[in-house]
């Protein structure tokens, strides 16, 4: 749904006067619109004109507005305990809607796990799925990239707010909103933070009907967001190489991901995501380092 300016705007009230967390969630499931009319009701004119302003700027720059109690809000986020009461959105929003995968891993990824990146988003994108990922350096670039680069479609779950989003230099001629979508749960204007990266984490599991791990460490946001996978009971798919698989995949993989060894298991694995549970058999060909 394309909101009136003005129904933007008094959302935009709403999540300046209350957040954008579990508490105006609850309320607007309560109260509904209700709540943005109260909110605007209480506010003097220069305050609405700006709230006005702010969201003829984000209608002019293609970005909407999705509230938890619309329609076109995508049910996969309602199993987060966190589920974002408002996405702001840029691009194809059908995407939300489609059956994607969730790839992950470090900033500071080896040239292993770029080339085991671009393998798995090629992948995905051509079993017709999009790439769900966070357009973070390292991983999550490589794998929007990878998928697009295949004509397949790519969700980008920003870490901030959805103004601060600007198109990566590598992405230059290669990002085409007909096939990519970008979202954010935050307000328009809030800066990067780590918490603000780990709670995006949790909206790329719930997006995805599993999340691949291409090299987790012994902490921070991959793992993290392996584990929020697991804790809401989506399949996590984690890639063990022949040398040495990282720490924080091992650590997944002893916590009930699914260990993936060639790009033709993936392949195999993807289309029965929703059945997985357990380890699976490694292939008698190479693993993810190995040229097959």
């Amino acid at each position: 749904m394309t909101l009136g300016l003005e129904s933007f705007a008094m959302q935009l009230a709403v999540i300046d006067s209350m957040g954008a967390g579990v508490r105006v969630r609850r309320s607007l499931e309560q109260e509904g619109d209700e709540l943005a009319n109260t909110i605007w009701g209480k506010l003097n004119q220069p305050d609405r004109d700006s709230f006005l302003k702010s969201a003829h700027e984000l209608d002019d720059a293609g970005i909407s507005l999705i509230a938890v109690i619309d329609n076109e809000y995508p049910s996969a986020l309602l199993d987060l305990p966190s589920a974002p009461p408002f996405l702001f959105v840029k691009g194809n929003a059908e995407l939300l809607r489609t059956p994607g995968i969730g790839m992950c891993g470090s900033r500071h990824v080896s040239d292993r796990g770029i080339g085991a990146a671009q393998t798995c988003g090629g992948e995905v994108a051509r079993l017709g799925m999009p790439v769900v990922s966070g357009y973070a350096q390292g991983v999550d670039a490589t794998t929007h990239l990878a998928a697009l680069a295949a004509k397949g479609t790519t969700v980008i779950v920003l870490a901030e707010g959805i103004r601060r989003f600007r198109i990566k230099q590598a992405f230059r001629g290669q990002l085409d909103f007909d096939r990519t979508v970008v979202i954010s749960q935050f307000a328009p204007d809030q800066r990067w933070s780590v918490g603000g990266a780990m709670t995006r984490n949790g909206v790329i599991a719930a997006l995805s009907q599993a999340l691949v791990v291409i090299e987790a460490g012994p902490t921070g946001g991959t793992l993290n967001a392996g584990r929020q996978a697991l804790g809401i009971n989506r399949p996590v798919l984690t890639l063990e190489f022949s040398d040495s698989t990282p720490e924080g995949n091992r650590i997944l993989l002893r916590e009930g991901a699914v260990g993936v060894h060639t790009p033709r298991e993936l392949t195999a694995l993807l289309p029965r995501v929703e059945r997985l549970s357990g380890p699976v058999q490694p292939a008698q060909i190479g693993l993810f380092d190995t040229p097959e």
